[in-house]
């Protein structure tokens, strides 16, 4: 019985390569915070996680479970702005991820912060960069305020846009 070729939709095709370069969907980057309690920064990565600032995208949704063993939170949010680049009609961008940020048993404390959807590594760079960077804000352990300089990230989209 001769195999017959299906011919493969283009957007299939663009999934099939993205998994295959990207891997099966997890991907991750730490942080580490020499000199400092593991409570305080449990303390700084809870603040953080449940009050995200996004200086160019609105908040629409931000559910954050902590676990009660002071080491996971879980978070999913969802979050809008209007792209307006010169010469193209505005676009609405709408954005739906989750990821979990893991405090380690080790010493100095360490963060992991990961995304179980498969997501382009340099949005989840980016945001896991903004996470840290706050974190690290709170921890006393950045400059704050205008001096900062921070940067505008756009958060990752998961594969269910």
């Amino acid at each position: 019985m001769p195999m017959t070729l299906r011919r493969i939709q283009p957007a299939a095709l663009v999934a099939l390569i993205a998994v295959a370069v990207l891997g099966p969907g997890c991907a991750s980057q730490t942080a580490t915070f020499p000199d400092r309690p593991r409570n305080q920064v449990w303390t700084a990565m809870v603040a953080v996680a449940e009050n995200p600032d996004y200086p160019d995208w609105r908040l629409l949704d931000n559910e954050v479970a902590v676990s009660p063993d002071g080491d996971r939170i879980l978070v999913h949010r969802r979050v809008r702005r209007n792209l307006i680049e010169p010469g193209s009609p505005m676009r609405r961008q709408d954005r739906d991820w989750q990821f979990e940020i893991r405090l380690l048993d080790t010493e100095p404390p360490k963060a992991v912060f990961s995304s179980p959807s498969v997501v382009v590594p340099v949005w989840l760079q980016q945001e896991a960069d903004r996470y840290f960077t706050s974190v690290r804000e709170l921890l006393g352990e950045v400059a704050q305020g205008p001096s900062a300089q921070r940067v505008a990230v756009s958060p990752p989209p998961s594969v269910r846009e």
